[in-house]
């Protein structure tokens, strides 16, 4: 979940995959830990570069061997409480890239019988990378952070767009 910012930052997708591996290996020094934070990050830096849902998710499929061909519709029936990277990534990642808006990302997450926190900030990432955080949802959430946290953000997507 921390990763996504390593999608935003990166350059190019190898770097993308790079620092994927870099953070993942701090706290998931397991194959499939790192493994999920690369599909992440390698997501969000596709979405940067204007890919659409659909060619995100073949470039996932054959880059990081994640099965992603369940829809949305069918996962709220089949899915089940799982927190591993390999019960949350491929369905975020799923929910991120068939949505139409941010709103319909987030929404999708809670229909899931999973955990629906981690779904939410894989899927979230991706999603603002994709559609962009509407104002309103912005504005809520600026109201609850601490102005250290604002600040932290403020500074993150100004050296952002100065970068981009």
């Amino acid at each position: 979940m921390r990763v996504s910012p390593i999608g935003f930052w990166a350059g190019d997708e190898a770097q993308a995959l790079i620092e994927a591996e870099r953070s993942a290996a701090v706290t998931h020094n397991h194959p499939e830990g790192i493994r999920g934070a690369q599909a992440i990050a390698h997501a969000i830096a596709l979405a940067r570069q204007g890919l659409d849902g659909e060619a995100i998710l073949q470039t996932i499929r054959e880059t990081h061997e994640y099965a992603l061909d369940e829809p949305v519709a069918s996962l709220r029936e089949t899915s089940r409480y799982n927190e591993t990277c390999q019960g949350t990534v491929p369905p975020a990642l799923r929910i991120a890239c068939e949505a139409t808006s941010f709103e319909a990302v987030m929404a999708d997450c809670l229909t899931l019988d999973a955990d629906t926190d981690t779904l939410a900030c894989i899927a979230g990432g991706v999603a603002e990378a994709r559609f962009g955080v509407p104002a309103w949802i912005r504005e809520e959430v600026e109201e609850r952070l601490r102005p250290d946290q604002l600040a932290l953000v403020e500074r993150f997507e100004q050296a952002l767009s100065e970068r981009d």
